[in-house]
């Protein structure tokens, strides 16, 4: 059988079609389903209802498995890398690669999803709004042998393409395909289940201008149909290319239940369910309601003359006729009552594997999924490769009308078509696994500074909340060596001295990783001094008077407050503050000087007291900064500020410091990505001062490419300012379910039984967390250090004690 390739050209997102039909394409931004509340999920199922609905033309929807080839995302992260660590980096990529191909395989794929729309005929605008010279042009190039695009129709084509593209982004996210996407729209039905077709870049079919229209040559269509087609078989397809070949098989659907719900029945995003990948086509034809009752009506008496013909004759009614009878009946309600179109669908599902019995057995396993939601599938005989045409961007339906199904916009809306399992930036580097198939999880921590297409923040920040052991810093320290590995730059805050052993654990990073330890040693006097660390007089003393007010308890309203103001603004560092203080003529200044002197008395202080001699930097040059102070006191986290003792006061101030010092390094070089990782931050962030820096870090972190990362134990850790500015966020197992269904919260998800199941059954002996990616997209993810070298490095837990024996 013959059956001619429906494409005669392309240009951008709009395709020609050799039956005169034009379509435009366009690609849907997925949205997450999982974990969302009944009433989310109603809103998403009440948007996909109102778009089906409105859309009044022929609709062709593709639901796409796009493959992945691990060996082309590790070269591109290869191609990026840059730093004095590039040669760590593409040897840990390289070996990483390897590793990950023997975990999941050379591929991984993720659903996209594509919306075709046929354009309504030109011909009657083009009548109105042309010169006679060329109506007679584009009439008769329309009825001549081999007709042209007429060159008159292109601008109006296109506004029809922009119309329908402004339409439905009034309910999702769509972009127009590129020329380069439509050549893959096209040349990948020919290499479904093989590698990941070469695309011509740039290419679009040439043509010539003869009489004010285009005449593609073909030979550039066809250069994407390339392959051979075997179809001996009357249920299944053979595909064979130079040096590879794939089975395939189309199934349609020959019953649907008649009564479907909008949440519990989701039958297209059911195919991500299958442990293999999976397409499936869907085309509707738009009925208006007055056209729809009217055919209906003619069914009706079609019905009714089958019944009255057995009741004369005294034959029991057929089932198929009482059951057709009693749909027409609820639909001609149903059109009566909401006043709705029908939509004529077409549905396909095309299964495919390298072999026969496996094709065989992934037929059935599709079959018996839907059967299981009450949908009969069946391989139609003898028109296998009519489908694979109806399958392609501009192609015939050519279902037989038995296989037709006239459904309501609400049950195509039920499908939740656009809904996906994905997460993660598909770039960058693999951090673990997520869902049935292990599918590969690769995150950019750049990227959110791009403001790239579909994005819900710009904002690179991330916090990893759990308790104790929960594997929250263990993975903040995975993701921030590996951004460091990448090319960028890390600051770590360190307040219990867990990673004292990175320089001998971490060899690869030899020079280019800095632990500094400060003591309380003479040598270190003033490190911290607000005077020495801020790059400005200004903020030196602004940051002076936070440290003092908070030692001292001073609140704004405070008549000290002023005294301590006029010694801060004629010091040149800390011990001189006290000076000014003690020697002040004003006895409430003394006494404050002298309270002040007391906290300076302690050993522990003289990293923030400094006396004016010239004092070493922290130097911030290395890749990897790891910053520790040694003898820092932290508190108990369910103590409160006000019951702090003198050393978790000055611990507290300490860290002030440090948050502000992170300020200074998040300005390096806005060509290179940094981190800033502040573990145990709830320490940080108990202070208003502690909260103002770290929220003024994670906002200038979006303009100065840096990335805030905050380990804390509870959402309460985190105040509102700062949480609607955090991006990227890793929930870590709880048992507490009071703090479960804040976290939930926090993470605008339902606060369910489902949920609230899924974060206390997380295993972090596996890595798992719930992790919510810069899309807004929330899936169960399984942490992979891959190597035994990075987890012997960034383990936190205490050594097991073990007990000689003899």
């Amino acid at each position: 059988m013959k059956i001619q390739f429906p494409v005669s050209y392309w240009e951008n997102n709009v395709l020609f079609g050799e039956n005169k039909e034009v379509w435009a394409f366009y690609k849907l931004q997925s949205y997450v389903y999982d974990y969302l509340s009944d009433e989310e999920k109603g809103r998403s199922f009440r948007r996909l209802q109102a778009m089906f609905t409105s859309l009044n033309v022929d609709v062709h929807y593709l639901v796409l498995p796009r493959f992945k080839n691990i060996d082309d995302i590790h070269d591109k992260s290869k191609a990026r890398l840059s730093g004095p660590l590039k040669d760590v980096a593409a040897r840990h990529i390289d070996q990483s690669k390897d590793v990950i191909k023997d975990l999941i395989g050379e591929e991984s794929a993720d659903y996209e999803f594509y919306i075709g729309v046929k354009l309504p005929s030109e011909g009657v605008n083009l009548l109105r709004s042309f010169s006679f010279k060329n109506v007679v042009q584009y009439v008769l190039g329309y009825f001549s042998k081999d007709p042209g695009i007429p060159e008159i129709t292109l601008s109006s084509i296109y506004k029809g393409s922009r119309t329908y593209l402004n339409h439905i982004k009034n309910w999702y996210n769509v972009e127009p395909l590129t020329s380069d996407e439509m050549q893959w729209l096209i040349k990948r039905n020919f290499y479904r289940g093989m590698e990941e077709p070469a695309i011509y870049q740039g290419l679009e079919p040439s043509y010539e201008l003869e009489q004010g229209e285009r005449k593609p040559f073909k030979r550039d269509v066809m250069k994407l149909t390339e392959g051979l087609i075997d179809n001996t078989d009357p249920r299944k397809l053979k595909i064979n290319q130079m040096d590879d070949n794939t089975h395939l098989s189309f199934m349609t659907v020959s019953h649907f239940p008649r009564e479907i719900y909008s949440q519990g029945f989701e039958w297209v995003y059911a195919i991500q369910n299958l442990d293999f990948p999976v397409e499936m086509s869907i085309r509707t034809e738009f009925i208006d309601n007055y056209t729809a009752k009217k055919k209906l009506n003619f069914r009706k008496n079609l019905l009714r003359d089958q019944e009255d013909h057995a009741s004369l004759n005294g034959e029991q009614i057929s089932m198929e006729v009482l059951e057709s009878s009693d749909l027409a009946e609820d639909l001609e309600r149903s059109l009566n009552n909401e006043k709705h179109p029908i939509l004529q669908t077409s549905i396909l599902i095309c299964v495919y594997a390298k072999d026969e019995d496996t094709l065989q057995e992934r037929v059935q396993t599709v079959a018996a999924e839907y059967r299981g939601m009450n949908i009969e599938l069946l391989q139609p005989a003898g028109d296998q490769l009519q489908l694979f045409n109806e399958f392609l961007p501009c192609g015939k339906r050519n279902l037989v009308s038995d296989y037709l199904q006239y459904f309501e916009p609400t049950t195509l809306a039920a499908g939740m078509f656009g809904a996906t399992k994905h997460i993660g930036d598909g770039e960058g580097f693999f951090i673990g696994t997520h869902g049935m198939l292990d599918r590969p999880v690769y995150i950019n921590p750049a990227i959110a500074t791009q403001n790239v297409a579909g994005s819900k923040t710009r904002s690179p920040s991330a916090i990893f909340i759990g308790p104790p052991g929960g594997g929250k810093s263990f993975n903040a320290n995975l993701i921030t060596y590996l951004s460091v590995l990448s090319g960028g730059k890390a600051l770590v805050v360190d307040p219990k001295g867990e990673r004292s052993n990175w320089d001998k654990d971490l060899p690869e990073l030899k020079d280019r990783i800095n632990i500094i330890t400060l003591t309380s040693d003479e040598e270190n006097r003033g490190r911290l001094d607000p005077y020495n660390i801020c790059s400005s007089k200004k903020d030196a003393q602004e940051l002076a008077m936070e440290i003092i007010t908070f030692l001292l308890g001073i609140r704004t309203e405070d008549t000290r407050l002023s005294k301590v103001y006029q010694a801060v603004e004629h010091a040149e560092c800390m011990n001189d503050v006290v000076d000014h203080l003690r020697e002040s003529k004003d006895e409430e200044a003394r006494n404050i000087g002298n309270h002040l002197k007391a906290f300076a008395e302690v050993s522990l202080s003289q990293l923030l007291f400094g006396n004016g001699k010239p004092v070493k930097p922290i130097s911030l040059d290395d890749a990897l900064n790891v910053l520790q102070v040694q003898n820092l006191r932290i508190p108990p986290d369910n103590v409160k500020l006000e019951n702090y003792n003198l050393l978790e006061k000055l611990s507290t101030a300490m860290m002030l410091a440090i948050g502000r010092f992170a300020h200074e390094f998040i300005k390096i070089d806005n060509r290179i990505f940094k981190v800033v990782f502040f573990d145990e931050s709830w320490f940080l962030l108990k202070t208003r001062l502690g909260q103002d820096i770290v929220n003024r870090l994670i906002r200038e972190g979006r303009y100065m490419k840096a990335g805030i990362y905050l380990a804390t134990h509870n959402v309460n850790d985190i105040p509102e300012s700062i949480e609607s500015n955090i991006g990227i966020r890793y929930v870590f197992q709880n048992n507490n379910e009071k703090e479960v269904r804040k976290v939930l919260e926090f993470m605008g998800l339902s606060k369910s039984e489902d949920n609230i199941q899924t974060v206390e059954n997380l295993r972090p002996e596996q890595g798992e967390c719930l992790f919510q990616d810069i899309y807004g997209r929330t899936a169960v993810i399984k942490f992979d250090y891959l190597f035994d070298d990075l987890f012997n490095a960034f383990d936190t837990r205490p050594p097991e004690h073990v007990e000689e024996v003899g």
